[in-house]
């Protein structure tokens, strides 16, 4: 068994993110799955910082807000490199991030950094005040990446 290596305890899981060439496509499949509805949106993140490096995109993000957990899948329409159209360069479509719902995320942040953990992406959501969201390095994770999001 691999022996644990950090200290930060995280939340419950409380989403899990899916890379998808088409949402719309998505959508539907997953609809005759019995799983939905999902609510959509086109987000463009401008300003972000990704591996120390600033960016800006345009995804399309759809939401099935569960119970018992929230599904997000994300289609990247264009823009500078993010964990999102890195994954999908690599792997195509699938499971890239797990979401973690806190209301602490600077102390959650302080605890990781603490322990050289540092986010991989942060920044770039428009209108949302003090919304930011951030992901372990996915190298260290086989490629699945963790989202922390702030919650109020």
């Amino acid at each position: 068994m691999a022996k644990a290596t950090t200290k930060v305890k995280l939340p419950p899981v409380g989403e899990v993110g899916l890379i998808v060439r088409d949402i719309d496509e998505a959508i539907s499949h997953y609809a005759a799955c019995g799983l939905g509805p999902f609510r959509t949106t086109e987000l463009e993140m401008k300003g972000f910082t990704y591996k120390g490096k600033k960016g800006d995109c345009r995804m399309k993000l759809a939401f099935h807000d569960g119970p018992p957990i929230s599904i997000e899948l994300v289609q990247v329409l264009e823009g500078d490199a993010t964990p999102f159209s890195e994954f999908f360069d690599k792997n195509g479509e699938g499971v890239q991030h797990l979401g973690f719902f806190t209301n602490n995320l600077k102390g959650l942040l302080a605890e990781f950094s603490k322990e050289g953990i540092e986010p991989a992406l942060s920044g770039g959501v428009p209108n949302v005040a003090d919304f930011v969201f951030l992901f372990a390095d996915p190298a260290k994770a086989e490629g699945l990446m963790f989202e922390l999001i702030q919650i109020y």
